[in-house]
């Protein structure tokens, strides 16, 4: 159970972040994409990923900017947040700016993944913007 998904856009009204899951280096096997999210099929331990390339940030550098992978499960009544960064003022120099989070956690049958940003307007093109989960 692997994917390898690259960004393709925004959701309109929201920080969810869209991925293309079947062009290009982009690939999905076991797992689902639905609703801008990944669904999990089976339990385990997975190595989630998740590389965004913010463009532009210099007319937001006053401002923070922040990335999160959140997890929707049958267990819990809300979404529950895996990994968080933030960041003010870090690409003052910069036009561009990075943003990586990395993890492994313990997913259930079920569970949904996804990825917002704080300024999705910022965020780069497919070829510099991931969303990964595989299955250890």
């Amino acid at each position: 159970n692997a994917a390898h998904l690259t960004g393709y856009g925004l959701t309109e009204n929201s920080k969810m972040l869209t991925w293309k899951g079947t062009t290009g280096t982009a690939f999905m096997r076991g797992v689902d994409y639905q609703d801008e999210g990944l669904v999990v099929h089976a339990p385990g331990l997975f190595f989630i990923y998740s590389r965004i390339l913010f463009r532009d940030v210099n007319s937001v550098n006053d401002r923070f900017q922040e990335q999160n992978v959140f997890k929707k499960t049958k267990q819990y009544h809300r979404d529950i947040s895996l990994m968080r960064i933030i960041k003010h003022n870090y690409c003052a120099m910069n036009i561009n700016a990075w943003s990586e989070s990395t993890g492994i956690f313990m997913l259930s049958e079920g569970d949904y993944i996804y990825v917002s940003v704080s300024y999705p307007d910022f965020v780069g093109d497919e070829h510099s913007t991931y969303f990964e989960l595989y299955w250890l």
